[in-house]
């Protein structure tokens, strides 16, 4: 009799449904044992990815497998089994709306939360996830141009129209390794027959993607990663993009942030122990809403609320991030001096301080105090010591954040000097 159940449950557990392995995960009812099923062993793999503090940080309340197929995966291009999971985390405190991802298993399991992969089609983010995998092989690196118009010598390897005002946005740079033939593509943006748009140049597999069919916050580098992987995957049908795209997301009114972020602080100051912690951690809404709720705060004139804020955020985010965060805020609402301690908290406790933001902040607030030569001397040194770093990702980001902050603060000699900087 026994033995009759066990089969039964082990046939239930092979045949579940995402939702269903969902369930039985966060009842601690699993036995890993007994799924035998790969598409079920992907789902459990994601879940628990999911759960870790520097990703989620716990279950996703709904999950489903939207596509999985065996794809030649670069750089080797040998056949492996791949799958696309899209999962969902609904916010209990109500300051936003369902957080939807999308994340792939197979050569690896990883998911991005801010690419809009939701919005895309399903051979699109098998190409952005390749070509992510790419760049930390250091196989690939986007380089950034400092901007200017292109020649006609590189706009005539395309041959579907006329582009106007071609402005060069970057070089997508490819290391042998990825076995193709041309190891520099560029890319422009402008106009073609009335529509804004980025041209990728690739002799003859150039091709015009109009902004209108991607996701708002696209760029020339997604671009980039998307033409060079999608060739490396074997997709040579251009998919109908407009039919993923959804209506730009209407913000909440102000009085109605400012109602529900207090809601969920007063949530979480009832809370006690670890669920406390978990609640005020920077991982939650508290922190994912903290910049727009103290936007609203500023505009409805409840400046002193801001700073009773982040007296109340401090002991929780005694951390790097936490300083970063907290300074940003203070320097929104006017309270130079607490931004000040909290920027120079950072500086002092985290030695890549000179990528972040904060720099342009800081700068900005010494400045206003007359202090324009320590100004200078922080951001031009941020300057410097970020382009030595790595052009990948987060550092060539932040460079061009300090050359507008440097430009924006002392337009009289920013120019020459960042001129020095390029061509050193």
């Amino acid at each position: 009799m026994r033995s009759q159940r066990a089969c039964r449950e082990a046939r239930y557990i092979r045949n579940m449904d995402a939702n269903t392995l969902l369930e039985a995960l966060r009842g601690g009812q699993l036995d890993r044992r007994q799924v035998q099923s790969p598409e079920a062993a992907a789902v459990i793999e994601f879940c628990e990815w999911l759960t870790f503090p520097t990703e989620l940080g716990r279950l996703p309340d709904a999950i489903e497998v939207v596509d999985q197929r065996i794809l030649p995966w670069p750089p080797e291009r040998t056949p492996r089994q791949m799958w696309l999971l899209s999962a969902v985390a609904r916010d209990e405190a109500g300051l936003s709306p369902d957080e939807e991802m999308v994340g792939l298993v197979g050569s690896t399991t990883f998911c991005f939360f801010d690419r809009a992969l939701p919005e895309r089609p399903p051979e699109d983010v098998y190409a952005l996830y390749a070509a992510w995998e790419l760049e930390q092989q250091g196989l690939i690196a986007w380089d950034p141009a400092t901007g200017g118009a292109l020649d006609d010598t590189p706009l005539s390897q395309w041959k579907g129209g006329q582009m106007r005002t071609a402005s060069h946005e970057g070089d997508l740079k490819l290391s042998v390794r990825v076995r193709r033939t041309r190891t520099v593509l560029s890319v422009a943006s402008g106009e073609n027959e009335g529509v804004r748009g980025w041209l990728v140049l690739d002799a003859d597999d150039s091709r015009w993607y109009p902004a209108n069919e991607q996701p708002r916050d696209t760029t020339p580098a997604d671009i980039a990663r998307l033409h060079l992987c999608r060739q490396l995957l074997g997709f040579q049908i251009q998919p109908d993009r407009w039919r993923y795209l959804r209506p730009a997301r209407v913000p909440l009114p102000d009085l109605e942030l400012i109602e529900r972020y207090e809601r969920a602080l007063d949530v979480a100051r009832k809370a006690r122990g670890e669920e406390q912690e978990e609640r005020f951690s920077n991982w939650n809404p508290l922190q994912r809403w903290l910049h727009p709720h103290v936007g609203a705060l500023v505009r409805a004139g409840r400046a002193a609320d801001v700073a009773k804020l982040i007296e109340e955020l401090a002991p929780f985010w005694n951390h790097n991030l936490g300083y970063a965060e907290l300074g940003k805020a203070a320097h929104a609402a006017g309270l130079d001096a607490r931004a000040e301690a909290l920027f120079q908290k950072l500086i002092q406790s985290y030695p890549h301080a000179y990528r972040s933001e904060a720099m342009g902040l800081l700068a900005d607030i010494w400045c206003r105090q007359g202090r324009a030569h320590e100004a200078w001397t922080l951001l031009s040194d941020a300057v410097l010591k970020t382009a030595a770093d790595s052009p990948q990702g987060l550092p060539a980001e932040m460079l061009e954040r300090h050359k507008e902050d440097l430009r924006r603060l002392f337009p009289d000699r920013a120019e020459a000097f960042l001129r020095t900087v390029e061509s050193s």
